[in-house]
């Protein structure tokens, strides 16, 4: 099978990130080094000129090369001021590309560092049949955890920084960044602007993930000349593998780890806040309507997925939290049709002076707390 890598890097910053923390990683013996010397693999960068410069004289860019073929293309003549738009314009070139090869896409970022062996393990999900690869990367601190990974991890002899999985979930569960910990379920700070991943704390022992939104690892596509409307992670896997039996969750950090690294500058977003609740917290109703107009059929199903980030053996102390979260879920999920959900159910309380409708914020109101009360007794006080 050919494989076309694919990465969109611009700007100092993410340009620095990536030749100095990410590309290594990549280039470590489990993930990019089992492609030397092998046919129908490439690594193209989509880049400015300007970054394009600093990235062909890189050591890291370099050995890449050496590695395997690798190229630049340059995107000058895309508006970069709207990293979204710049972003999915560049990976619909990559989808063209590599549908005239009749290649796998490999999806990666400037920003996302993998466990030596992800790469591995990628090919033998592929080589078995699996269409699309889904992997939940966790974000990260970068002004606290890149200085740490480089002193453990990376290697100046041979320019490479590998970590194993479970080296890489132990050291990142003390790095997470605050919009991580805004998704825990039981956080008293809930991001329930933009619920896309849910998480519950095992101990001292690991994280448990529930996710609409996966990552897009890789995808070869079903459907070819399918190119997405929006980001490769919204709606690209529904177009282009529209069978759920193609698709493939990643379950156990043993197999992929990813992890996200972000700047704490990066915003969490404004949090929701309804009548008198003084604390932020998860809200079962509100999960559901956010799911209602911001997910398809795919993510629907990748939420029932239990995603198990861990360092040590598996204990019997995740059973009952996956229990507790398999109620979550099948909550949100459940039933369908059997009760509605207003898309003003998550719209904050001021915006309703803009809005001409009878429905009343007290009449939404009190509807959220008839039908949380309804669904708690259903399921428990646990939730």
């Amino acid at each position: 099978m050919n494989f076309r890598f694919v990465n969109v890097v611009w700007g100092d910053t993410y340009t620095d990130l990536f030749l100095n923390v990410v590309l290594p990683n990549q280039l470590s013996s489990g993930n990019l080094g089992i492609f030397r010397g092998r046919e129908g693999a490439v690594y193209r960068i989509y880049t400015t000129s300007k970054d394009a410069e600093n990235i062909k004289i890189s050591p890291a860019f370099l050995k890449l090369s050496g590695i395997m073929s690798s190229e630049i293309a340059l995107i000058d003549d895309v508006n970069i001021e709207n990293k979204y738009s710049a972003l999915i314009e560049c990976h619909r070139r990559a989808i063209r590309a590599a549908g005239n090869d009749c290649a796998a896409l490999v999806f990666l970022s400037p920003d996302v560092i993998y466990a030596d062996g992800t790469f591995t393990n990628l090919t033998r999900l592929a080589a078995a049949g699996n269409r699309a690869v889904m992997v939940a990367t966790i974000r990260l601190v970068k002004e606290t955890f890149v200085p740490v990974f480089l002193e453990r991890c990376y290697s100046k002899d041979d320019l490479t920084a590998p970590i194993s999985s479970r080296e890489l979930v132990k050291l990142a569960l003390n790095h997470l960044h605050p919009i991580t910990k805004s998704l825990f379920w039981h956080s008293t700070e809930f991001n329930r602007e933009w619920p896309s991943h849910l998480y519950w704390g095992i101990g001292q022992e690991g994280l448990l993930a529930r996710c609409f939104n996966p990552s897009t690892l890789m995808v070869n596509p079903r459907r070819r000349g399918i190119l997405p409307r929006s980001t490769v992670d919204n709606d690209y896997v529904l177009l282009a593998c529209p069978n759920p039996e193609d698709l493939y969750v990643v379950e156990d950090s043993d197999e992929i780890a990813g992890f996200e690294i972000s700047s704490l500058s990066e915003p969490v977003g404004q949090m929701v806040h309804w009548g008198k609740i003084e604390r932020n917290v998860s809200n079962i109703i509100e999960v559901a309507a956010w799911a209602k107009y911001h997910t398809n059929s795919h993510h629907r199903e990748f939420l029932r997925h239990r995603i198990r980030f861990h360092f040590n053996d598996v204990s019997e102390n995740w059973y009952k939290v996956e229990h507790l979260s398999d109620k979550v879920v099948d909550t949100i999920l459940w039933p369908p049709g059997k009760y509605k959900i207003p898309m003003l159910l998550y719209i904050p309380r001021w915006t309703y002076r803009r809005i001409k409708t009878r429905m009343t914020y007290t009449r939404v109101k009190n509807y959220c707390i008839r039908n949380l009360a309804r669904l708690r007794s259903r399921i428990g006080r646990d939730v």
